[in-house]
């Protein structure tokens, strides 16, 4: 499930057995680390190249090493998948959980602390996919639809956004309320999977 490049053209791939390999420009492997019980799932760089790895049962991970060890990261409370990563325009990490809503730390900060966001809708603290868009808004797909709000407004009242979803009578809504991927083209439209 995790494929990604970083900021020095290295590719990364998770596996579905716990492994973590790093592969140059020309893919020879370069690294391989075994992320012991658990499954890597998606990863981001930051501005000071730290990598945050998201987990299927430990929640987030860090590495200050260039990825060659990640411990775990205190998010306050148990968490167990972190399915999405995004550092939005603010430079806020946000962790997208699989049971649990968000969770937002300042990488401003001297000192990180995460802020949590749940969701009053069960279904919508699923969240699998996170995606900002060219004007600044940010889009979720969780198991309930797309939920689709401006980080700063949804900072200040965690009730502050919207959620589309499939419905029958309508057949611009979505066709399935489960959103695993969420996509935007060059001419700024979304497109989700």
């Amino acid at each position: 499930r995790l494929i990604y490049e970083d900021s020095q053209g290295q590719f990364w791939f998770g596996t579905r057995s716990g492994y973590l390999y790093r592969y140059d420009q020309s893919l020879k492997v370069v690294h391989t680390l075994k992320i012991k019980d658990d499954i890597p799932i998606c990863m981001i760089e930051d501005r000071k190249k730290r990598l945050w790895l998201g987990v299927r049962k430990k929640g987030l991970m860090i590495s200050t090493n260039n990825g060659k060890s990640f411990s775990q990261v205190d998010l306050g409370e148990t968490v167990n998948s972190v399915y999405d990563l995004l550092i939005d325009r603010k430079n806020r990490l946000w962790a997208a959980s699989f049971q649990k809503g968000f969770f937002v730390a300042d990488l401003n900060a001297t000192n990180l602390k995460f802020e949590h966001i749940p969701f009053e809708i069960i279904n919508h603290n699923y969240i699998r996919v996170i995606h900002q868009d060219h004007t600044g808004l940010i889009w979720a797909g969780t198991n309930e639809g797309i939920l689709v709000f401006n980080p700063d407004d949804l900072l200040k009242d965690h009730r502050h956004f919207i959620n589309f979803r499939f419905d029958l009578r309508d057949p611009n809504s979505l066709s399935n309320n489960e959103v695993k991927a969420i996509c935007e083209d060059s001419k700024g439209n979304l497109w989700f999977g």
